[in-house]
């Protein structure tokens, strides 16, 4: 529940960013780059900041202070996007249903990937550094915005650093399938989900999962 919960935060907080961005830039009406340059900005400043002194702590309130100012811009400028909901919300569940699988089979929630490729768990010693300061360093120059996001989700309480990685896995597959809404407005509605979640789904990510 948790990965789903770190998923969702990491959805919303993209959408938001992603409005207030689009809005300050002159854009009024609803958008499906938005999702995009949402993610794109927030792992831009958690990527800054974790990097700077304090690291995990600074890309934390760094994000805090970016939600709170979006929501500031979004509700200043009134904005509303109705009916934007009723197509990006099936698409969104047929990306989650089909990264559930790996879970489904195995009965159980679990990192990804332990026994094959354990690349992860790299990644998870990376963020725990940022977090405590304990572990590995990361390697220079190496972009740390993935991490600091994750160490800004987990410290949300009831969620794991582990949890709040995967979560921004998924959280990635379903931005992908919403932004790919905005290049396939000539389909009818069916077709419009089934191919917008085959953009999200494609050989390298489903493999990834599988």
């Amino acid at each position: 529940i948790a990965t789903y919960a770190s998923a969702a935060l990491i959805c919303a907080v993209s959408l938001l960013v992603g409005r207030a961005v689009l809005s300050l830039a002159g854009r009024r009406e609803w958008s499906w780059l938005e999702p995009a340059v949402g993610l794109g900005a927030v792992l831009t400043v958690t990527g800054l900041l974790a990097r700077a002194p304090g690291h995990g702590t600074s890309a934390t309130l760094g994000l805090a202070a970016l939600v709170v100012v979006a929501a500031l811009v979004v509700w200043w400028l009134d904005y509303r996007a109705p009916g934007a909901w009723r197509e990006g919300l099936p698409v969104a569940a047929a990306v989650v249903v089909v990264l559930s699988i790996p879970f489904a089979i195995a009965g159980h929630w679990g990192l990804l990937g332990v026994g094959f490729n354990n690349d992860l768990g790299l990644h998870l010693a990376w963020a725990e550094w940022l977090r405590s300061g304990f572990g590995p360093d990361p390697e220079p120059g190496y972009p740390l915005g993935p991490h600091g996001l994750a160490v800004a989700t987990a410290a949300v309480p009831g969620i794991g650093l582990g949890q709040a990685f995967l979560g921004e896995v998924v959280a990635i597959g379903v931005l992908t399938g919403l932004t790919a809404l905005g290049g396939l407005r000539q389909m009818t509605p069916g077709r419009r989900t089934i191919a917008a979640a085959m953009v999200a789904l494609p050989y390298l990510a489903a493999s990834y999962y599988a």
